[in-house]
């Protein structure tokens, strides 16, 4: 179940899941989940995520300071761009350090890397 709030011009406010049974109880076919690191056109690091079925609980994750926009998402085929967001851009050098850092660390992770038999996670 998804839970949609929209303001009164019909924005988007709040958008939740509702799972009706615990992570591993979820009947969830086999999927091809993968990231790859970009650069938007501002310069800024993001995450390229593509998959081939509906993903639970998508985590990014990297070593590079920051957060992303969104993270512990519903992704549905055939995939999203998030974005990168850095605490504090000045301490790196510049921002090929921060896309470097960032890119080389970057991994992502789902519900089904947690079933039997899974790798424990998937970087590209």
């Amino acid at each position: 179940l998804e839970a949609v709030v929209r303001d009164q011009r019909g924005g988007v406010v709040s958008w939740n899941v509702v799972p009706f049974v615990t992570p591993e109880k979820m009947e969830l076919e086999e999927n091809s989940l993968t990231v790859n690191p970009v650069v938007l056109a501002d310069g800024t690091p993001a995450a390229n995520l593509t998959c081939t079925k509906v993903a639970m609980f998508v985590t990014l994750t990297t070593l590079a300071h920051g957060r992303f926009e969104d993270n512990a998402f519903v992704l549905h085929p055939p995939g999203r761009v998030v974005q990168f967001v850095p605490v504090k851009p000045g301490m790196y050098k510049g921002q090929e350090e921060l896309y470097r850092e960032f890119a080389t660390s970057l991994r992502v992770e789902d519900v089904m890397t947690y079933r039997p038999g899974q790798p424990v996670v998937r970087m590209v």
